[in-house]
């Protein structure tokens, strides 16, 4: 999953030059001019309000009638059922082992006549009243090459969606093989003698990860996430049962690539989205070196703040142009969301764009002016639903309408 944003002032509805005053007539039919903007409909669990708040939330989906709001605590060990106005419905599981019971709670998918939780590699499948009607263990002996699979969903036919966790030295090369540049998204399948592991495609990961070693011969490290890093994003669907990905390397400055797989490996749909590139400042990577170079200096005490910084820039991966995107998310209704990236430093809002898949390469895009402090998870209606983060940074479900831009 892609990690979510944090807290930081309200939205302004303000359409000023959010994309370094570039002009989006240069960029092609599908860059639209005019953005949406949006104004909170419902919040639950907003401490503001007076409303209990949430420990930890992983997810939030929505029933297909928009009627229901499930929301994952994974602190508490949770799902809470709710009215999008707020009422409770139900509350399921609690942390422990057994049938209904839950340790680390990461996704929810609202079904016809219930709804399937994602815990760890156990996929627990409940009725509309909350009830266990069915309990899918991946077992811990099914690997890849030896290394454990980490499911990213399930099927409604059954099949699961895994990558193998590759330990970061392995992925850096440190154990004296060649540095890995992909790994496979695998499909998972039970069958009578077994599970079943087989490759849908693999995943261009280069410029994915910051690895440095303030030791020689140090196979343990440091390891981040490049900033400007333009390896591949993922996201599966399994509403569809779909893997969309939106590759990012060797295109032009803007540029991202999309495609649809289904489970079967058949490609579903592609499109090429063109968006105005934005440069990286030099100030930016220094801002990055600095707050990076205190977090390995913190790390490892006896490595100063200047090799610590000398390392870091040593393993930086930093193009002329920010990667078109930096996140995608799939809302369940049948488009991905994109954000756009290299404005997080200078304003309070960002801009996601919806693609709904099978769209033509023609097709308008608008983009949608989102408070940087809101992650979008689900859209039913009229209604975006996200995570969002008050000025201490405590979490809350919160519902958005777009509205044109005036």
């Amino acid at each position: 999953m892609a990690s979510l944003p944090r807290a930081t002032l309200l939205l302004s509805l303000c359409c000023g030059s959010i994309l370094a005053a570039c002009d989006a007539r240069e960029y092609g039919p599908e860059y639209g001019q005019d953005y949406l903007v949006t104004a909170v409909e419902h919040r639950i669990g907003d401490q503001a309000e007076g409303q209990t708040p949430f420990g930890w939330i992983a997810n939030v989906a929505v029933s297909r009638d928009g009627k229901r709001i499930y929301v994952i605590d994974r602190l508490n060990a949770e799902i809470t059922i709710w009215t999008p106005e707020g009422t409770l419905l139900n509350t399921v599981g609690r942390r422990g082992d057994g049938p209904g019971d839950f340790r680390d709670p990461g996704a929810v998918v609202p079904l016809d006549d219930g709804f399937q939780v994602m815990d760890g590699s156990r996929f627990t499948s409940f009725s509309s009243a909350g009830e266990v009607t069915g309990v899918h263990q991946l077992p811990a002996a099914t690997s890849y090459r030896g290394f454990r699979l980490v499911p990213m969903g399930r099927t409604r036919q059954g099949e699961i969606v895994a990558f193998p966790q590759t330990p970061a030295s392995v992925t850096a090369g440190w154990h004296g093989d060649d540095p890995t540049w992909e790994y496979p998204l695998l499909i998972v399948t039970e069958t009578d003698s077994g599970w079943d592991v087989r490759t849908l495609l693999q995943v261009d990961d280069r410029n994915g990860g910051l690895s440095i070693r303030p030791y020689e011969g140090d196979v343990g490290g440091y390891h981040s996430v490049q900033p400007y890093g333009d390896s591949d994003l993922t996201v599966f669907d399994p509403e569809t049962g779909s893997v969309v990905i939106a590759r990012r390397r060797g295109l032009a400055p803007g540029q991202v690539y999309l495609t649809e797989v289904s489970i079967d490996g058949d490609t579903v749909w592609t499109r090429n989205v063109q968006f105005p590139p934005v440069r990286i400042e030099p100030a930016a990577v220094r801002r990055f070196l600095d707050a990076e170079s205190r977090e390995v200096a913190a790390t490892w005490p006896d490595v100063s703040l200047d090799r610590a910084r000398r390392s870091l820039q040593e393993a930086l991966f930093v193009p002329e142009h920010y990667p078109a995107v930096d996140v995608i998310s799939a809302t369940g209704n049948g488009e991905v969301w994109l954000r756009t990236a290299g404005n997080e430093e200078t304003d309070t809002v960002r801009v996601w764009y919806p693609v709904m898949r099978g769209s033509d390469q023609d097709d308008t895009l608008s983009g949608v002016l989102l408070p940087d402090y809101f992650f979008p998870l689900a859209y039913r209606g009229h209604l975006l639903w996200g995570v969002a983060y008050d000025a201490l940074d405590v979490n809350f479900v919160e519902a958005r309408e777009i509205i044109p831009a005036s």
